[in-house]
């Protein structure tokens, strides 16, 4: 349903995947009693300090594991970390991911899809009279387009990994980290207006895909 909230497309997937809580952070009492009537849980409010433009996601990632650690003796053995700004991510998803994490005894699994173009053909413009390849102007000039190397980007949709590792590293990244790999319509990540429409309408239509 394209008219929901962002944030119930991530609680009603979470809701119906393997993962055994749901939890939203927030400062926002609306969000968060949408989050409510949707199925996630709400233990606390996040403060001012980590709900402003400098605060970053890994300190949430800690108060919240802080918190629960305090409140209810609770650490979670795999952080499932969804953004709501990734709409067209399912239930699948999610449990594609856990279960790879599972299987291969990652730290973590970060879900990704291949890009329109690939990185080879990119180009910026050097601020004077000259535009640039981006992955340099030699790298990929004896190749055909065929012949470039399979690479992905990071879509947003799931990020799964072990809170140890988390713990740990401070961050997701920096061990045995594996590739799930989404459709590019599945990944939609709405930062624009025109991305928001685009995900309405696969939402719409997506069954009949």
């Amino acid at each position: 349903d394209g008219n929901q909230a962002l944030v119930v497309h991530a609680i009603e997937a979470a809701v119906g995947s393997c993962v055994n809580r749901v939890i939203v952070s927030t400062d926002d009492t609306s969000i968060a009693e949408i989050s409510k009537k949707a199925g996630a849980e709400i233990p606390f409010m996040r403060s001012n300090a980590l709900a402003s433009d400098s605060a970053s996601l890994m300190d949430v990632l800690h108060d919240l594991l802080f918190k629960l650690r305090q409140k209810d003796d609770y650490v979670p053995d795999i952080i499932v970390l969804l953004h709501p700004t990734s709409p067209l991510r399912t239930i699948k998803h999610i449990d594609d991911c856990v279960s790879l994490l599972l299987d291969k005894k990652a730290d973590c699994v970060v879900s990704v899809s291949e890009p329109m173009e690939h990185p080879a053909e990119t180009v910026f413009w050097d601020g004077s009279d000259r535009m640039c390849f981006f992955c340099g102007s030699d790298s990929f000039a004896s190749l055909q387009r065929q012949e470039y190397p399979k690479c992905f980007f990071l879509n947003g949709a799931v990020y799964a990994f072990t809170s140890q590792h988390f713990l740990k590293n401070n961050d997701w990244k920096n061990g045995k980290t594996l590739p799930y790999v989404m459709k590019q319509r599945d990944s939609i990540d709405i930062d624009t207006e025109d991305d928001f429409l685009i995900a309405e309408l696969l939402l719409k239509y997506r069954d009949n895909i």
